[in-house]
């Protein structure tokens, strides 16, 4: 036997969803592979967080002690390289 349930969202019905009528067992294997994705899926988005916003965080960190050159030199008055 099948079942549905409407899917509610703001008081609104949204749709039906198939509940099949199987064992607990069979139940419980689908929140147990559920849950683990949904695990993964927060792990692997946290490492990405973490990967992109720490080198940025480092440099935020670091650019204070790099002092900024003179903004009003001209051309003529910047070093040039030595030649070889």
């Amino acid at each position: 036997m099948i079942r549905y349930k409407g899917l509610l969202f703001c008081g609104h019905t949204l749709g039906l969803e198939r509940v099949p009528a199987v064992d607990d067992g069979a139940a419980k294997k689908h929140v147990k592979t559920s849950r683990t994705s949904t695990t993964l899926m927060l792990l692997s988005v946290s490492f990405f967080y973490v990967a992109t916003t720490l080198p940025m965080t480092f440099v935020y960190i670091v650019h204070p002690g790099f002092q900024t050159g003179d903004q009003l030199m001209t051309d003529q008055q910047v070093p040039q390289p030595a030649p070889d």
